[in-house]
């Protein structure tokens, strides 16, 4: 199962989520021998409807049933049929975006912890409607300075995408420009390569010691990894203990992440006059126009009166309020 989707290119994290599923499923099936003597088809249909009756979300409940028939399908070379149209349904959700006035407030309170620039990276998010990821996956090459431009590179499925920096943050994005290329060069002194995606340190051998391919937001100290050293940049982990922080500080009840900062992002620049919906779509990277549309929260208090409506036009309502 893994070979194959190593050669679909899929990442490395679907196949830790898929394996974990599949080992998940094989001790379940072990605690039940009658199950065992059951067809696939209804092993795994008995396994989906017990984690529906646990209270699964519908994506979760998908995404095990991918991995399942990936294991039987490519794992085993058992061809399944009859479960191709099990899927569960996934009702459209309102996706909470924080107010200007708590972005206002949460941003300036956001510590920098381990010594991070913490507070710089979320405004950054905030800034661009960024992925908690992107910025942290910048390389100094990505940033084209005299435009104010950040190129996203191999995004979520893949997708690379252009996105504007906002000029405010230009200055201390230069700072913290120069205090990465003085790790790198202390780095490159000491032999501590960077990482690079997929094969290009093979093509091109010099790149993990060349400064355009260095991180922006560069770990505090090298890593080991599958027998090597390397110099990798700011875990997520850092910046989501950072703006939990700054949310707790700033007082919002709300149950925030930085991911949220995305979702205000959208729907602030909806509400912009001139800022089309369609622009949204292409600075996220969304392939389809639905899936922006469910980031941009609704307007409800634009909305008219609907019995001011009526006393203005003369109409009297059906039903009326009794004292």
């Amino acid at each position: 199962m893994q070979g194959w989707m190593v050669l679909r290119h899929n990442r490395s994290k679907t196949f830790h989520q898929y394996a974990r599923i599949v080992r998940a499923f094989y001790v379940w099936l072990q605690a039940r021998p009658e199950i065992g003597q059951l067809s696939s088809e209804k092993k795994i249909e008995t396994w989906l409807t017990m984690r529906a009756r646990q209270g699964c979300a519908a994506s979760t409940q998908n995404v095990e049933f991918s991995a399942l028939r990936l294991f039987y399908e490519r794992g085993l070379g058992v061809q399944l049929h009859g479960i191709d149209a099990l899927r569960a349904v996934r009702p459209p959700t309102i996706r909470r975006a924080p107010s200007l006035e708590q972005v206002a407030a949460i941003l300036p309170l956001v510590p920098n912890l381990y010594g991070y620039p913490c507070q710089l990276i979320v405004e950054w998010i905030y800034g661009s409607g960024l992925r908690v990821s992107e910025p942290l996956n910048a390389r100094l090459k990505d940033i084209d300075w005299k435009e104010s431009k950040f190129t996203v590179r191999d995004g979520k499925h893949g997708v690379s995408r252009v996105v504007p920096i906002p000029c405010c943050l230009m200055p201390r994005l230069a700072a913290q420009a120069e205090i990465a290329r003085l790790v790198h060069l202390q780095d490159k002194a000491n032999g501590v390569p960077v990482p690079l995606p997929r094969l290009l340190a093979k093509k091109y051998p010099r790149a993990p010691f060349a400064e355009a391919w260095a991180f922006l937001f560069p770990a505090k100290a090298p890593c080991e990894y599958e027998g090597a050293t390397w110099r990798y940049r700011v875990h997520e982990a850092a910046i989501q203990r950072a703006f939990k922080a700054g949310v707790l500080a700033a007082g919002v009840a709300e149950d925030l992440t930085p991911h949220h900062l995305r979702h205000a992002w959208a729907t602030h620049m909806a509400r912009r006059t001139g800022v089309t919906l369609r622009d949204v779509q292409v600075a996220l990277g969304h392939k389809h126009l639905d899936t922006t549309a469910g980031y941009v929260t609704p307007e409800v208090d634009r909305l008219p009166d609907a019995l001011e409506c009526l006393r203005r036009s003369n109409i009297v309502p059906i039903v009326m309020h009794r004292a």
